[in-house]
């Protein structure tokens, strides 16, 4: 699996404009015709209606992930978090999800920062079972920052 931080976030991260202290956060489920752009800032962005699962189809819905952590030391920005389950989904062929998005929360999905995607580099499909994402202790991203 690659993991990919969008730059927005490392941004306002790095730079302290944004505080990720006490947030909610939503996991989404991506199909493969969602392409990471750089410039995608919020939810609204990846182009959602078409992209994303259907929401109530298959029995997906969009999951709040526990335990979220994102901690910055020195250069390096950490993401964990407890494992995220996506319970007993359906979606095959092109319905069928290629990646997972690390969001948080905004009044709308156009006010919803994206932090990172997982990309699963295949589709997981999948017939009423449940798709669980874990993170290492490690962290399940990292981030560098030079000086």
């Amino acid at each position: 699996m690659l993991g990919k931080m969008y730059p927005s976030w490392i941004g306002r991260t790095v730079d302290g404009t944004d505080s990720y202290a006490g947030a909610t956060f939503t996991a989404l489920l991506m199909k493969q015709s969602y392409t990471w752009l750089s410039t995608h800032v919020f939810i609204a962005d990846m182009g959602t209606a078409a992209n994303e699962l259907v929401i109530g189809t298959g029995n997906y819905q969009r999951v709040t992930p526990t335990g979220i952590s994102i901690s910055r030391t020195g250069s390096i920005t950490t993401v964990t978090f407890n494992p995220i389950v996506f319970h007993l989904i359906t979606a095959t062929g092109t319905a069928a999800p290629w990646s997972m998005i690390l969001a948080k929360v905004g009044p709308s999905d156009a006010a919803s920062p994206l932090v990172l995607q997982q990309d699963f580099q295949a589709a997981q499909s999948v017939t009423n079972a449940d798709i669980t994402i874990n993170a290492s202790s490690a962290g399940f991203i990292r981030y560098t920052s030079s000086p």
